[in-house]
Protein backbone atom coordinates (compact mmCIF):
# COMPACT_ATOMS: atom_id res chain seq x y z
CA UNK A 1 0.00 0.00 0.00
CA UNK A 2 2.65 2.64 0.80
CA UNK A 3 4.83 1.67 -2.16
CA UNK A 4 1.63 2.41 -4.29
CA UNK A 5 0.98 5.66 -2.85
CA UNK A 6 4.42 6.60 -3.03
CA UNK A 7 4.93 5.95 -6.75
CA UNK A 8 1.28 8.06 -7.51
CA UNK A 9 2.82 10.66 -5.77
CA UNK A 10 6.59 10.69 -7.72
CA UNK A 11 4.18 10.37 -10.74
CA UNK A 12 2.91 14.10 -9.85
CA UNK A 13 6.57 14.86 -10.77
CA UNK A 14 6.14 14.12 -14.17
CA UNK A 15 2.65 15.44 -15.36
CA UNK A 16 1.87 18.52 -17.10
CA UNK A 17 -0.36 20.08 -14.45
CA UNK A 18 -0.77 18.48 -11.10
CA UNK A 19 -3.33 20.39 -10.62
CA UNK A 20 -5.69 18.20 -13.14
CA UNK A 21 -3.87 14.78 -12.20
CA UNK A 22 -6.28 14.08 -9.07
CA UNK A 23 -9.57 14.60 -7.96
CA UNK A 24 -9.82 17.92 -5.89
CA UNK A 25 -11.43 17.30 -2.45
CA UNK A 26 -14.54 19.63 -1.37
CA UNK A 27 -16.02 21.25 1.64
CA UNK A 28 -13.78 20.93 4.71
CA UNK A 29 -10.87 19.58 2.42
CA UNK A 30 -11.50 22.02 -0.08
CA UNK A 31 -7.78 23.33 -1.86
CA UNK A 32 -6.54 19.73 -0.94
CA UNK A 33 -6.52 16.50 -3.61
CA UNK A 34 -6.72 13.04 -3.32
CA UNK A 35 -4.27 10.43 -4.45
CA UNK A 36 -5.54 6.64 -4.81
CA UNK A 37 -4.25 3.49 -4.60
CA UNK A 38 -6.67 0.62 -4.32
CA UNK A 39 -9.35 1.13 -1.22
CA UNK A 40 -6.31 3.92 -0.08
CA UNK A 41 -6.55 7.53 0.05
CA UNK A 42 -4.08 9.78 1.05
CA UNK A 43 -4.80 13.35 0.79
CA UNK A 44 -2.47 16.41 -0.10
CA UNK A 45 -2.02 19.79 -1.34
CA UNK A 46 -0.15 22.06 -4.04
CA UNK A 47 1.17 25.31 -3.49
CA UNK A 48 1.63 28.12 -6.16
CA UNK A 49 3.79 30.83 -6.24
CA UNK A 50 3.42 34.00 -9.49
CA UNK A 51 6.88 34.95 -10.60
CA UNK A 52 7.55 38.21 -11.92
CA UNK A 53 7.17 37.01 -15.49
CA UNK A 54 3.50 35.99 -14.98
CA UNK A 55 4.05 32.51 -15.15
CA UNK A 56 2.91 30.21 -12.20
CA UNK A 57 5.40 27.92 -10.75
CA UNK A 58 3.36 24.99 -9.23
CA UNK A 59 5.17 23.59 -5.95
CA UNK A 60 4.14 20.34 -5.58
CA UNK A 61 4.31 19.66 -2.07
CA UNK A 62 3.34 16.22 -0.65
CA UNK A 63 1.71 16.58 2.29
CA UNK A 64 -0.04 13.30 3.26
CA UNK A 65 -2.51 14.76 6.31
CA UNK A 66 -4.19 11.23 6.47
CA UNK A 67 -3.66 7.94 4.67
CA UNK A 68 -6.29 5.19 4.91
CA UNK A 69 -8.92 3.03 3.55
CA UNK A 70 -11.98 4.48 2.14
CA UNK A 71 -15.12 3.25 4.46
CA UNK A 72 -17.95 5.26 3.04
CA UNK A 73 -20.73 5.78 6.13
CA UNK A 74 -18.24 4.90 8.49
CA UNK A 75 -16.54 6.45 11.66
CA UNK A 76 -12.98 5.49 10.58
CA UNK A 77 -13.68 6.75 6.53
CA UNK A 78 -9.96 8.56 5.83
CA UNK A 79 -12.22 11.58 4.93
CA UNK A 80 -14.22 11.98 8.22
CA UNK A 81 -10.61 11.75 10.00
CA UNK A 82 -9.01 14.38 7.93
CA UNK A 83 -11.80 16.58 8.48
CA UNK A 84 -11.99 16.14 11.86
CA UNK A 85 -8.30 17.00 12.27
CA UNK A 86 -9.05 19.84 10.11
CA UNK A 87 -11.69 20.95 12.34
CA UNK A 88 -9.78 20.32 15.50
CA UNK A 89 -6.97 22.74 13.58
CA UNK A 90 -4.39 19.58 13.53
CA UNK A 91 -3.98 20.46 10.47
CA UNK A 92 -3.89 23.93 8.08
CA UNK A 93 -6.54 24.58 5.86
CA UNK A 94 -5.30 24.09 2.81
CA UNK A 95 -4.57 27.46 0.48
CA UNK A 96 -4.34 26.89 -3.13
CA UNK A 97 -2.64 30.57 -3.73
CA UNK A 98 0.21 31.29 -2.15
CA UNK A 99 2.47 34.62 -2.14
CA UNK A 100 6.22 34.45 -3.41
CA UNK A 101 7.85 34.77 0.03
CA UNK A 102 6.15 31.02 1.10
CA UNK A 103 8.87 28.35 0.46
CA UNK A 104 8.01 24.55 1.45
CA UNK A 105 10.13 21.23 1.28
CA UNK A 106 8.23 19.08 -1.80
CA UNK A 107 9.40 16.66 -4.77
CA UNK A 108 9.93 19.62 -6.79
CA UNK A 109 8.75 22.74 -9.13
CA UNK A 110 7.40 22.92 -12.48
CA UNK A 111 6.93 26.59 -14.07
CA UNK A 112 2.87 26.41 -16.07
CA UNK A 113 2.09 28.63 -18.56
Amino acid sequence: MRRGLLDKAEGLRNCSDPRSAYKPLVGPLAGYYRLIYSRYRAVYSIKEDELASGDVLVTIWIQFIAVGKRKERDKNDIYKIAEKMVKFGLIELAVVTTTSSDSHPGLGSKTVS
